[in-house]
């Protein structure tokens, strides 16, 4: 087994692909980057050993946090975790809820065909997921009960405001120095504002055809096109029923007193509701 393993499992939506790319092209480590022996799936149909090319082992996949799209839950990534490795850290990287939930509705919108509202998105079980995953203080329940591991949280939004500080902390974690020719990724063109409002015009507007041409409908040339129609708005927090709200908000600040007291971080600084 390896001496040293840290499973970051989450969330999405929080830096994890340009932590992940650092993680692959670092060969002091042993990088498992959304394997699929981590998988139940996997697990059942054919469990095999892992290879180490490293006594320092990480396993990143932001997808083994939440039940939903195929993916087992929580409990269950932890314990296949837990049952192929030896002194494992956890590492929950957390987002400012309504900033991640809005982030996680836009990329709803760009990965698939569907043309919810926010507030639509929020009661499907692809919003539910991530709703369940803004109860920190549940997260951090469901952890301890599941393993005896070590449990990290970080911020995604230390990770923005101070990358190199973050990144060393990470890899304090691993027992390594971090690297010193990392390179985070920057923000994708494609995931600014305009963007999203013309998937989400293309997205309503192939619903309500009776068949949907697959590449040519997508394509760059559509997408571009689109610059000269008018394009509906992008909904933000504001848009969402106002009890809906107000129910959700109760919950944070329950979720991120909790945080601040158990793990001393500092989220009011990064606009966290107390």
């Amino acid at each position: 087994s390896a001496l040293v393993a840290l499973a970051h499992i989450g969330l999405m939506k929080t830096g994890s692909t340009a932590l992940q790319s650092m993680f692959k092209r670092d060969s002091r480590i042993s990088s498992f980057v959304h394997n699929s022996c981590f998988y139940q799936e996997k697990q059942d149909q054919e469990k095999k050993e892992l290879t180490f090319t490293s006594e320092y082992v990480v396993i990143s996949d932001e997808n083994l946090s939440r039940k939903y799209n195929r993916v087992q839950s929580l409990e269950k990534s932890v314990e296949i975790i837990d049952g192929a490795m030896e002194n494992v850290t956890f590492l929950f990287i957390i987002r400012e809820q309504k900033s991640f939930l809005l982030s996680c509705y836009r990329h709803h919108i760009r990965q698939t065909r569907d043309g919810f509202r926010f507030n639509e998105w929020l009661c499907s079980p692809a919003g539910i997921s991530q709703v369940e995953l803004c109860d920190f203080k549940g997260v951090d329940q469901r952890l301890r009960l599941a393993t005896n591991s070590n449990l990290k949280f970080g911020l995604f939004e230390d990770l923005k405001s101070d990358p190199s500080h973050f990144v060393s902390w990470v890899y304090s974690l691993i027992g390594l120095e971090s690297p010193k020719d990392y390179e985070l990724h920057k923000e994708n063109d494609r995931l600014k504002d305009h963007y999203y409002r013309k998937k989400l015009f293309l997205n309503r507007w192939s619903s309500s055809m009776s068949f949907i041409p697959s590449f040519c409908f997508y394509n760059k040339v559509v997408l571009k096109a689109l610059d000269f129609i008018s394009l509906p708005e992008m909904d933000t927090w504001n848009d969402i029923d106002s009890e809906n709200s107000s129910v959700m908000m109760r919950k944070f600040k329950i979720a991120n007193n909790f945080l601040t007291t158990q793990y001393s971080l500092e989220l009011k600084k990064h606009g966290y509701a107390l």
